[in-house]
């Protein structure tokens, strides 16, 4: 094992079959990361995932951000991982009741389940900087979608 799998991570796991726009993500990737602080401050949350937070607050905050390219492997995912799920309330893009981002618990990067690297949950990849100028002021329009990298 190298130093870095020792390195904590919060993995954000998109469900891609909802096709949401990047503004859609980013909100709903923060949302669910910030349910993660409330459970912990939660008087039933387990000690060890509080500390987990704590640590890996202190490494930094690693935040891996990848996309369920079928709704089985999200399924997977939610029920493999330890984690919340961001639940939305359907005003914009998704129905009511879409579960649209998974946030894993802090976990070494090395002892990732291996439903996060299902070939079919690879790394988000969006637009960067200057790119963000050329996209579409409209969320429907299907160019401001973030892609699948592999």
């Amino acid at each position: 094992m190298s130093e870095r799998d020792h390195e904590l991570a919060v993995y954000l796991v998109v469900n891609g079959p909802l096709e949401m726009s990047t503004g859609k993500i980013a909100a709903q990737a923060f949302q669910a990361a910030q349910r993660l602080f409330r459970a912990a401050s939660h008087p039933d949350c387990p000690l060890h995932l509080i500390e987990a937070l704590r640590a890996w607050e202190a490494e930094g905050t690693r935040t891996i951000t990848r996309v369920a390219q079928t709704a089985h492997v999200f399924s997977r995912v939610v029920a493999e991982v330890e984690g919340v799920v961001m639940v939305d309330e359907g005003l914009t893009e998704v129905e009511p009741g879409s579960v649209t981002v998974f946030a894993s618990w802090p976990i070494p990067m090395g002892d990732a389940p291996r439903a996060l690297r299902h070939r079919r949950c690879p790394l988000l990849r969006g637009v960067r900087g200057s790119d963000l100028e050329s996209q579409p002021e409209s969320p429907a329009d299907p160019e401001n979608r973030l892609q699948v990298g592999v």
